[in-house]
């Protein structure tokens, strides 16, 4: 995944960003877990890449050619600004050729000075031929103060001891869950005192990172205690994502999974007042028979918030019917074919329409207030690449995404997507449907 700052006039603000098409750097790498496996003789690897490009971006299973590639890369060249790897596990078999980090030899250091690092399924934890973690050999061996976004799958404590105030130019941090054996993502679902320690690690090293703009934490388990982020990064805040997944822990002893952990009004009230140069907000909001309205009408106060993304639940756990499309004996339907009913009310046109006029605070008197609006039913396009395993065939609750508008003339329009149950081999292509075309409501 590629990822550009545009030059903006001082003290305006935009997001990272993916890059849209036909902006991206004209020249950058891409290593593939690919690379070298269609040569069918002990043939070298082909050349591989000279210095001189800004951008490297890797995608694969951590084939340890690929990966020695990379690392040689970083080495031998300066002018890296932007590095992206995303390891996953392509199969059943792991084989020795595969490595999670870099090799590291005593005395190697990177030459560039990378300004974006996105890292997915990185082992910082990996001994290295040094001896050391491999997050205790990359932390000296590179210049980190020009580092300005990290995006990383959530570390370990040795990333957290290693890094720790060497980040003094960050301005955008993303913590993300860690990758499961599919390439799904991994709640951290420990809530004992150990697990409440952890937690705290976490809150600890991102209050002490320099005023961030952009922050964004998923998987946690448990929501992070926002007192200390706040007290550090809120006046300077610009975007703000706070994410848990629907049914995401499994609750000892039982068939059922932890409610997903919810921000309460007192804490939308302490980003309020804690944040006021809030642009971009992402957060988890519950809906059991009727629309959150006292949770929508706070954030129509937020003063600056322009771009919200609401992430509601797909299914009501309290009510389940028998499904008709499982494939099993009426004897064990009861137990393999319990199916939940959608959270209501659903998520539809309609629904997604009022929640953006409630939003909107119905008309704020500075003709201001939330223009761009995202709404997400169950974990839909979870992870780097792909997402929520969906089963099409067994399966009737689909994850829907909804994405709402308000132009300048005062009138605004959603658009809705949903998993194409159709194509199950392309389970992660989306069928667009523009469910309204003409403007759903006006002054």
């Amino acid at each position: 995944m590629l990822y550009r700052r545009r030059n903006m006039p001082s003290g305006s603000f935009e997001k990272w960003r993916a890059a849209e098409q036909g902006q991206r750097v004209e020249s950058r790498i891409g290593y593939s877990f690919g690379d070298g496996r269609d040569w069918g003789d002990d043939r070298s690897l082909p050349t591989f890449h000279e210095c001189g490009v800004p951008s490297v971006v890797y995608y694969g299973d951590g084939a340890k050619e690929a990966v020695d590639k990379i690392y040689d890369h970083m080495r031998r060249c300066d002018d890296v600004r932007e590095l992206s790897m995303a390891m996953e596990q392509g199969g059943c078999v792991i084989g020795s050729g595969i490595r999670r980090s870099f090799d590291w030899q005593p005395g190697d250091t990177f030459s560039s000075a990378l300004e974006s690092l996105t890292l997915s399924g990185y082992d910082w934890d990996e001994q290295t031929q040094s001896g050391l973690s491999a997050a205790q050999a990359w932390a000296p061996a590179m210049d980190w103060a020009r580092l300005k976004r990290l995006d990383i799958s959530r570390p370990s404590e040795s990333f957290l001891d290693a890094f720790q105030a060497r980040l003094p130019g960050l301005e955008s941090l993303t913590i993300r869950p860690t990758k499961h054996f599919w390439g799904d993502e991994l709640t951290f679902c420990e809530f004992d005192a150990e697990g409440a320690a952890t937690r705290q690690r976490y809150v600890d090293f991102i209050a002490a990172m320099p005023p961030l703009r952009e922050l964004s934490i998923a998987g946690m388990g448990e929501l992070l205690d926002l007192g200390p982020i706040l007290a550090a990064h809120g006046q300077t805040l610009r975007s703000l994502g706070i994410h848990e997944f629907e049914e995401h822990c499994f609750v000892e002893g039982s068939n059922s999974t932890q409610p997903r952990p919810l921000l309460s009004t007192a804490d939308m009230q302490k980003i309020n007042g804690s944040a006021p140069h809030l642009e971009s907000l992402t957060l988890d909001l519950y809906r059991n028979g009727a629309l959150p309205y006292k949770e929508l009408e706070l954030l129509s106060t937020f003063p600056a918030l322009r771009e919200l993304t609401l992430n509601l639940d797909l299914e009501d756990p309290s009510r389940s019917y028998i499904s008709k499309h499982c494939a099993t004996t009426k004897r064990h339907a009861a137990e393999y074919c319990n199916q939940n009913y959608l959270m209501e009310p659903t998520l539809n046109v309609s629904t997604a329409s009022d929640i953006l006029t409630a939003v909107r605070g119905w008309g704020r008197p500075d003709g201001e207030g939330v223009a761009k609006l995202v709404l997400i039913a169950g974990d839909y396009k979870r992870g780097v690449s792909g997402g929520l395993l969906v089963y099409f065939l067994t399966e009737p609750n689909e994850p829907s995404r909804f994405e709402c508008e308000w132009d300048i003339t005062g009138n605004g329009r959603c658009i809705g997507s949903a998993w194409d149950r159709r194509r199950p081999v392309e389970k992660h292509m989306l069928n667009d449907v523009e469910l309204e075309s003409d403007d759903l409501y006006g002054d």
